[in-house]
């Protein structure tokens, strides 16, 4: 999947569709070689649930979470701080 993102206006739907393209690279139960990260970056609700199923999924996924640009991203720094 390929994508330059010029379609998409706001900056939040652009990165659920680089979420999603990130989810597409990682397919549990297979002996996948490509590293995948989830990153963080505002957020709501959702994303909060996507952490939480990263971090405890098997093998865990990292999280990097951008403090300071707002939301839940805001949200889960202070809880990590």
């Amino acid at each position: 999947m390929v994508d330059n993102l010029a379609v998409v206006q706001s900056s939040a739907s652009r990165i659920n569709r680089v979420l999603l393209y990130l989810q597409t690279l990682f397919v549990p139960g297979t002996h996948c070689s490509t590293p995948v990260v989830c990153l963080v970056i505002e957020g709501g609700t959702n994303t909060i649930r996507a952490v939480l199923e990263y971090v405890t999924d098997t093998p865990p996924v990292p999280v990097v979470v951008c403090d300071g640009s707002g939301r839940a991203a805001d949200l889960l720094a202070f809880t990590h701080k």
